[in-house]
């Protein structure tokens, strides 16, 4: 399956989905993440944890430390694949930080993801939404059953 990654200009407002999800950042410059950022006229949509961590998953757990405990033990050419030669988080990483900060909107699957994101970027996010759950927990029953 193939990661979205779009972005979509509109008008004057630009919505920006998965913009490092799964390696799709090494087809974007920098220098466009900057541009969206300064514009302050974006909307960030993100439904997991790549705009905050580099890495195929989430290793800390959303547990930020100065240093990331995976990077450390990467190989060199792995290195390289991300773009990134530092063992920092990289929640701390200014772009990151603006692609959140100067949203005019951030867009979270829940509660837990606005949070865990807030405490990677060490940010208060408020200009954020939390979607409404995806299923209808009305549907299923508890039968008491082990």
């Amino acid at each position: 399956m193939q990661p979205l990654i779009f972005i979509f200009w509109l008008i004057s407002l630009i919505l920006v989905i998965h913009f490092y999800h799964w390696g799709g950042w090494r087809s974007f410059d920098e220098e466009l993440l900057l541009e969206i950022s300064e514009q302050k006229k974006f909307v960030h949509i993100n439904t997991a944890y790549s705009d905050v961590c580099n890495l195929a998953h989430l290793p800390c757990g959303g547990n930020r430390e100065k240093f990331c405990p995976v990077k450390k033990d990467l190989k060199f050419y792995k290195k390289i694949i991300i773009k990134d030669m530092s063992n920092n988080c990289f929640g701390e990483n200014i772009l990151q930080q603006n692609l959140y900060k100067y949203a005019a909107l951030n867009i979270f699957m829940s509660p837990l993801h606005k949070e865990t994101t807030e405490k990677l970027l060490s940010l208060k996010l408020e200009n954020s939404y939390i979607l409404n759950p995806l299923i209808d927990t009305s549907l299923f029953k508890n039968n008491h059953t082990e």
